[in-house]
């Protein structure tokens, strides 16, 4: 199984209730280095927070998710080629909230697992992309 089949499994067979947050992920793999800026919600506190505004992110590989009605607290807040293409989401479920981000080399400061640097995987400090801003407004909102 891969992460994306094993969230969607235990958003649809968790034992509280189905689809609870309101999104899937889409089981695809885009290999698509490219940087967006199909931005949804630019007044949401993930895109326009602490850290600055977030107006262009980057996209390296990943998915994309969609929303599925089951909660009407799930926005899109960044989409990948069409408006049902979400990159970038968030979603307030009960007392809590999550930000998803189906791409994880957003957050890439250039280091390797074993430590190794390559500065053309350094997405977090891509001054011509907001990644820094977009995680550290996410994390500004997910302890708010």
């Amino acid at each position: 199984w891969s992460a994306l089949e094993a969230f969607n499994d235990m958003f649809s067979f968790n034992g509280v209730m189905a689809d609870p947050f309101g999104f899937k992920f889409d089981a695809v793999d885009l290999e698509v280095e490219t940087p967006l800026s199909g931005i949804v919600d630019p007044v949401h506190p993930v895109l326009k927070g602490p850290a600055g505004v977030v107006a262009t992110i980057g996209f390296f590989v990943g998915s994309t998710a969609r929303l599925t009605g089951t909660n009407p607290k799930a926005v899109g807040l960044v989409t990948f080629d069409q408006p049902a293409q979400l990159v970038v989401g968030a979603v307030e479920a009960g007392k809590g909230r999550v930000v998803f981000m189906t791409d994880s080399a957003i957050a890439n400061d250039g280091s390797d697992s074993h430590g190794n640097q390559n500065g053309g995987h350094d997405a977090w400090n891509d001054t011509t992309q907001d990644n820094r801003q977009l995680f550290v407004n996410a994390i500004a909102w997910l302890g708010g």
